[in-house]
């Protein structure tokens, strides 16, 4: 116990001794500056400069006073402390490590404060650019007590910049932000957010528009190439009536964006055109005809069924019917490719037989057999139900994205002309068809018209089937080059910052890849049908039936257009980098996102897909080539005579 009372009392002591000291030295220490207070004591000499001025930031932040210990100035109270005290408590040490470590620093070396990523919702703090150091050959005068250090804190409320009209988020197309750059000069240096009153030029509306629905990608961008409304459009911008209210902006913003869709859909009705007059004749070709020819199921089956047990029934029976018919007309065009096939072979075997004026064609069972490729894309045996809801939902999420993007006025145009193209071709095939067929008959058959009619209806048939086809692959191929011209019109107006772009063009990649797969098998029919009617019509050459054959070659010549239409899409998809970079930026950083822009849109290989390979309609022309190289070639072996050969690679 005595040891233990000894041992309190000696601790006691120590205790007692040790307050007095500190009183004393607290008492030494009331003359100093705040920076000096706290590093000031024996430990004071192992701390460096950066660790001062990180200890001291806190005390400046409480007491308000500013010690300038590069220039050697007496400290400075008030709100200028106070200010340059948050500045630095907003800081991180990677911030503070280039303007204040000891020695000389290069001029310009200095790094700028680096930012980070808060929430939309903060309030940040903008924080000024922290001083170079002094050179300390010549020192700087004191710091006057009522100057201050650095500029006046700015407080800059965050907020998200809205997205295009066009793609908004509320139209599902981009999703929502998920982080929103906090610095003020990060945000301003955005890609396409940069108004024409900072040196950006903002094209006309009603021109961009004109540009987008032409179809064409490069008129889009040719308004960055015309320096004149350039400068027009930036002393509009400049002018002192085109600024914009921004309380009411942000009072009543969908009020405003109504306005501008009101507005855009009044210019749209001044600007009708007289392509919709052809509205039912697209509406007979895109839902009558397609279901007349199997290519479509005969009733508008919904993808859901109701729950009753009657609806149910009605709407397998309406599927089951679709599925017959569908089948119907297929079987029918195999029917017809095994006559037109018995016809050829005895009219090679039998040297007695009796074709009536109508020599069989080999080109005619490439054609048939053409439409039946062409159908079972569309549907086939095994899986007729799962290939209609496939390009079902294609369609509809095609046609859903181009009402969203407010493009259906646009691509209704666009698919009246492509009716109105199929119709004249279809039409011209036909009349062809009857004028070699009256050139080639040798008599008048007694027995009437009656077998020469029938003798005509697989190819009427066939040519209907591969014209709707193609109509439905020219008028997917407009829709996608109207979506790409919207994303690319929206660059150029500067209404969406780079990750909404990026984020749109995802979802347009993926659309892309969705509609592909619904068309691929279609497209490959399409291919096949070129190759089979070239090969097929050197043996009509050789046995001197090309005039004969000449309908059919018509159909091989005009397919290849519906290839390089579709195909378009991906080299216009491959030219986005190029043309990109003529929408110039207002600074260096600006330009690097330009950069990380066009590198993302040249990783991502969007466009048309035929099984996972990028069609171009530089590998359509390679198609061409070879197969009329390798058909010529085998005309030549097989003694077709020259002129006839020559004729044939003409057509």
């Amino acid at each position: 116990m005595q040891k233990l009372e000894k041992l309190e009392e000696k601790v006691t002591s120590e205790l007692q001794v040790w307050r007095r000291r500190r009183k004393e030295e607290k008492e030494k220490e009331e003359g100093l500056p705040p920076i000096n207070r706290v590093c000031s004591g024996p430990k004071a000499e192992k701390l460096g400069p950066l660790s001062i001025l990180i200890l001291s930031a806190p005390v400046r932040a409480f007491h308000g006073i500013v010690w300038d210990f590069q220039s050697g100035g007496k400290p400075s109270t008030g709100y200028d402390g106070y200010v340059q005290a948050l500045s630095f408590m907003g800081m991180d040490i990677g911030q503070m490590i280039p303007a204040y470590l000891g020695g000389h620093s290069a001029p310009g070396s200095a790094k700028k404060p680096r930012t980070k990523n808060r929430k939309a919702s903060t309030v940040c703090l903008a924080q000024p650019e922290p001083p170079a150091p002094a050179a300390p050959a010549a020192p700087a005068a004191p710091a006057a007590p009522g100057a201050p250090a650095f500029e006046p804190v700015v407080l800059a409320p965050e907020r998200a910049f809205p997205l295009t009209k066009r793609i908004s988020s509320n139209s599902d197309l981009v999703d929502a932000p998920r982080k929103v750059l906090s610095n003020p000069e990060e945000s301003s240096s955005m890609v396409n957010m940069v108004s024409a009153r900072s040196g950006r030029f903002c094209p006309s509306s009603e021109k961009l528009n004109q540009a987008i629905y032409s179809g064409n990608l490069t008129e889009v961008f040719r308004v960055q190439e015309r320096p004149g409304e350039r400068f027009r459009g930036l002393m509009e911008a400049l002018s002192p009536r085109n600024e914009r209210n921004d309380e009411a902006e942000k009072e009543f913003p969908p009020v405003l964006e109504a306005l501008d869709v009101e507005t855009e859909s009044l210019s749209q009705e001044r600007r009708e055109s007289r392509w919709l007059w052809l509205s039912p004749l697209h509406e007979f070709l895109a839902r009558y005809a397609s279901k007349a020819l199997g290519l479509m199921p005969l009733f508008d089956v919904q993808m859901e069924a109701e729950d009753t047990s009657r609806s149910r029934l009605r709407l397998r029976a309406r599927r089951m019917v679709s599925r017959l018919y569908h089948w119907f007309v297929l079987f029918s065009l195999i029917l017809a490719a095994a006559w037109l096939g018995s016809r050829y072979s005895s009219d090679v075997n039998d040297e007695d037989f009796d074709c009536g004026g109508l020599p069989p064609l080999t080109t005619d069972l490439a054609i048939v057999i053409s439409a039946c490729m062409v159908l079972s894309s569309w549907g086939g045996f095994w899986s007729y139900q799962e290939t209609t809801q496939r390009v079902a939902s294609g369609s509809r999420d095609l046609a859903d994205c181009c009402e969203m993007i407010h493009l259906d006025h646009a691509w209704r145009i666009w698919s009246c002309t492509d009716a109105l193209m199929a119709s004249l071709l279809f039409l011209g095939l036909l009349g062809g068809r009857v004028a070699v067929t009256l050139m080639t008959l040798e008599e008048h058959r007694e027995g009437g018209w009656g077998p020469v009619l029938l003798s005509m209806l697989p190819f009427a048939v066939s040519a209907g089937i591969l014209a709707i086809a193609s109509f439905w692959q020219v008028r997917t191929s407009h829709a996608m080059t109207l979506i790409i011209n919207e994303w690319s019109g929206t660059l150029v107006r500067g209404q969406s910052s780079a990750w909404q772009l990026k984020g749109a063009w995802r979802l347009i990649s993926g659309l892309f890849r969705k509609t592909s797969r619904t068309f691929q098998y279609c497209y490959a029919a399409l291919c096949a049908t070129i190759v089979l009617v070239a090969f097929t019509a050197i043996n009509d050459a050789r046995r001197d039936l090309l005039v004969p054959s000449l309908p059919n070659l018509a159909v091989a010549l005009l397919l290849p257009g519906v290839l390089v239409i579709l195909a378009s899409t991906t080299t216009a998809c491959r030219r986005l980098p190029s043309l990109v970079s003529l929408v110039e930026p207002t600074d260096a950083k600006q330009e690097t996102e330009f950069m990380e822009l066009t590198l993302f849109l040249s990783f991502s290989e969007c466009g048309f897909f035929l099984w996972d390979t990028s069609v171009t309609v530089g590998l359509v022309q390679k198609l061409l080539y070879f197969t009329l190289a390798v058909a010529g070639t085998m005309g030549f072996q097989s003694g077709v005579p020259p002129s006839l050969l020559h004729l044939w690679l003409f057509c």
